[in-house]
């Protein structure tokens, strides 16, 4: 074949090849994008649950470890345990589940140390925002306006 002759036949391909990409792209995209808006629908009620408990789940440990109140710090540590033990562990990762294991080992001491519980708090409330920023596919630091 001649440069010639192959000038010419990639003249009368390239309309032909750049209409069916023309065509195809867009029909692709939209594939594409359904596909993924599906699956963000399918995965909604687990994203929201998990939402709802990793906030409960954060005041719970708040109040552990700032409250005074005898009461409060009972019923807080029953629901701890509740969570522990059931719920949490249908949708956290293995970061929470580290945290919350620290905040477990530090409440079976006879004596707890509230420095330590703080610390411990402020490590769950930080993987609790980690593992939200990768279910959700967002960082939430991006959004904060400072």
């Amino acid at each position: 074949m001649t440069p010639n002759e192959a000038y010419e036949l990639l003249i009368k391909w390239v309309p032909l090849i750049g209409g069916f990409g023309a065509f195809m792209f867009p029909f692709l995209y939209s594939i594409i994008k359904d596909a993924r808006t599906r699956r963000i629908e399918a995965q909604k009620p687990h994203l929201e649950r998990q939402l709802a408990l990793y906030t409960e789940a954060c005041q719970i440990v708040v109040c552990l470890a700032t409250s005074t109140e005898t009461t409060s710090r009972t019923n807080a540590e029953k629901r701890f345990w509740e969570l522990y033990w059931g719920e949490l562990c249908m949708v956290e990762n293995r970061g929470v589940e580290r945290a919350m294991k620290r905040v477990g080992d530090l409440l079976t001491k006879e004596e707890v140390e509230k420095e330590k519980l703080q610390i411990a708090s402020y490590e769950l409330a930080h993987q609790l925002r980690s593992s939200l920023e990768k279910s959700w596919g967002f960082r939430v630091r991006k959004m904060l306006p400072y």
